[in-house]
C-alpha cells in the first residue's frame, strides 16, 4: 500500500472544525489519513470512508497506547502536527512515525524531524492551521462543505421533525455550556433568552453532552411552548450536525457547536469575553460576536488568579455582556 502523511487532528471540536478546510484536499486527493479522536469521525462519515480516519481515545495512557498502536499498523511517511501537545509527538514517536513535522511547543522540539517556525500572534486560528499545512507542503486547493455527516443522520433529524410537527417552525439552536467554565455566560442569562425566543413563537433547540443533561433540564424547566433538548436524545456528532442544518440561527459560547454551525452555513451569534472572536470565533458569512472586549482582552485565562469575578461568577467581561445586548443581535439576524 502506497505510504500517506499523517495529519493528526486537533483534540478540541471548535480547533478540529477550523482545521477542516485546510486539509480536506490533501484528503481528497488521498493523499492523507486523519488521525483524531473517534467521536469527530461522524462529522465526515458521508463522504471518507472508515480507511481514511485513525481514530484515538481522548486523554490518559491508556489513550496515548492506542493511538500509537493505531499509527502503528497505518502505512505512513510521516506526520503533520496540529496540536501543540507533547503528547500527540510522543504519540507518533511510539506509534513508529519515520519523521514528524510542527510547532516546537510544549517541550516537544527534540522530537520533531522538521520544527515549523510559530506564526504571529494576531492570527486567526484558522490561519495557523492553513500555516501549518503550507509549511508542511500539503495545503491543497479545496472548495465546499466542510461537514458530511451520513444520510441516517439527515433522515433521523426528518424524521424527528415531522414526529414533532416542527416541519413549519423556526428553530434557533441555543449551546448554553463550554468546556471551560470561564468562557461560559451565565446559565440565567441563557434561560432568559430561551424565555424570550419560546414568547416569540420560536422552538429553541438546546445543544449539549449528556453530561450536561441536567443542567439543560434545570435551565428549560417550567418555560412554555415546544423545545428540542439534544442533550436527552442518544445522537452522535454527525447526528447534531443534522439537527443544525434544520436550525435558522445558532447562539452560544465560543466553544465548538458555534464551530460547526458556521462550517454548515447557519448564522451564528457567539458570546465572547476572555476570548477573541478575531482569533478564536467561528469563520462564517453569516458569524456574529456579542464581545464585551476589556483593556485586559484577549486574557491568558488565568481565570480569577488575574480578574476577580462578578455576581455569578463570571469574569467581569463576560458579565459585562447583557441579555439585551444578544437580544438585539438575534433580531438582526432572523
Amino acid at each position: 500500500m502506497e505510504r500517506k502523511v499523517a495529519i493528526v487532528l486537533p483534540t478540541w471540536l471548535g480547533d478540529f472544525i477550523m482545521a477542516l478546510p485546510h486539509l480536506l484536499g490533501a484528503l481528497n486527493e488521498d493523499l492523507a489519513l486523519l488521525v483524531g479522536p473517534a467521536s469527530f469521525y461522524p462529522l465526515l462519515a458521508g463522504r471518507f470512508p472508515p480507511d481514511t480516519y485513525v481514530p484515538f481515545e481522548k486523554g490518559g495512557v491508556f489513550g496515548l497506547i492506542r493511538g500509537a498502536a493505531a499509527l502503528f499498523r497505518c502505512p505512513v511517511d510521516r506526520a503533520i502536527l496540529l496540536p501543540n501537545s507533547f503528547r500527540s509527538a510522543l504519540m507518533c514517536l511510539l506509534g513508529g512515525v519515520p519523521r514528524t513535522v510542527g510547532f516546537p511547543t510544549d517541550g516537544r522540539g527534540f522530537l520533531l524531524h522538521r520544527r515549523i517556525p510559530l506564526p504571529g500572534e494576531s492570527l486567526h486560528q484558522s490561519q495557523v492551521y492553513r500555516h501549518i499545512m503550507e509549511a508542511s507542503g500539503l495545503l491543497l486547493p479545496y472548495e465546499g462543505p466542510c461537514v458530511f455527516p451520513l444520510p441516517a443522520s439527515r433522515d433521523r433529524a426528518l424524521t424527528y421533525w415531522r414526529q414533532e410537527h416542527l416541519l413549519n417552525k423556526t428553530v434557533v439552536a441555543v449551546h448554553p455550556f463550554s468546556s471551560k467554565e470561564p468562557r461560559t455566560w451565565s446559565p440565567r442569562r441563557f434561560r432568559l433568552l430561551i424565555e424570550r425566543l419560546s414568547k416569540e413563537g420560536v422552538v429553541p433547540m438546546i445543544l449539549g453532552k449528556p453530561g450536561e443533561r441536567e443542567k439543560a433540564r434545570a435551565m428549560i424547566e417550567g418555560i412554555k411552548g415546544p423545545f428540542i433538548d439534544l442533550t436527552s436524545l442518544n445522537v452522535d456528532l454527525g447526528d447534531v450536525a443534522a439537527f443544525l442544518e434544520r436550525a435558522s440561527l445558532f447562539i452560544g459560547n465560543d466553544s465548538g457547536p458555534g464551530h460547526l454551525a458556521a462550517a454548515l452555513g447557519i448564522p451564528t451569534i457567539t458570546i465572547h469575553g476572555p476570548t477573541s472572536p478575531y482569533i478564536t470565533g467561528p469563520k462564517g458569512p453569516h458569524s456574529r460576536y456579542v464581545w464585551s472586549s476589556f483593556p485586559c482582552s484577549p486574557c491568558r485565562e488565568r481565570f480569577y488568579k488575574e480578574c476577580h469575578p462578578g455576581e455569578e461568577n463570571r469574569p467581569p467581561c463576560l458579565e459585562a455582556i447583557t441579555v439585551e445586548e444578544v437580544w438585539g443581535e438575534v433580531l438582526k439576524a432572523i
